[in-house]
């Protein structure tokens, strides 16, 4: 097993900053104005290889940096920007010690859990557990018209309606956008953000 010297490819996510990445750890590396984001991470190989949801909690947190929301969905109850999660919680405490004293578009970044998708409406990000692929269609029926970007990793999660799909391929989490769904919801992603994901541009029905 190789060590791993440089930063951690985890925080190359996390602080979104130009890291001295091991190169077999990282798939491409796109270096954005201020801050960086990765197209793939390795979750293996590593001296202290990060797990599965330490990677897409990462992302969860960076992805609120490369996208832009309508300006009243931002501002929410407390001055808080929402990360949350519907059917069940994954993550465990790794979403919340991800975000801790983190902030997004100048708004305190918190961690939700969701008992269903009435009670996500005021979410920033609405993280869809795969427990929930067979309620996707009432989930998306419920948040239709709401500027809430959802993110899943199950399978034709984006043909469905969802946002962005976490995927993992050769031990690496990439992901794929679908611009449509974005589009539905009135939020724009940033073209940064674009050149490291595989885009779906077809459009879904409404």
């Amino acid at each position: 097993m190789k060590h791993h010297n440089g930063p951690h490819p985890y925080r190359c996510i996390l602080e979104g900053r130009l890291p001295r990445c091991n190169p077999d750890l990282l798939l491409r590396l796109s270096v954005m104005v201020i801050l960086c984001t990765l197209a793939g991470v390795a979750i293996v190989r590593a001296q202290n290889p990060p797990t599965e949801y330490e990677v897409k909690a990462a992302y969860l947190y960076q992805f609120g940096k490369f996208v832009e929301w309508p300006g009243e969905a931002v501002v929410l109850p407390g001055d808080t920007f929402s990360i949350c999660t519907l059917g069940g919680n994954p993550f465990g405490a790794l979403l919340e010690e991800t975000i801790s004293g983190r902030s997004v578009q100048g708004k305190k970044v918190v961690a939700k859990a969701m008992a269903n998708a009435n009670e996500a409406l005021n979410c920033n990000i609405l993280f869809i557990i795969s427990s929930e692929q067979k309620r996707l269609e009432e989930i998306f029926r419920i948040l239709h018209g709401r500027s809430i970007l959802t993110v899943g990793d199950m399978k034709n999660f984006l043909p469905q309606g969802g946002m962005i799909q976490l995927e993992i391929e050769q031990n690496k989490v990439r992901f794929e956008i679908n611009v449509s769904a974005v589009g539905r919801a009135n939020l724009k992603i940033s073209s940064q953000l674009l050149k490291v994901a595989k885009v779906t541009n077809d459009p879904f029905p409404d």
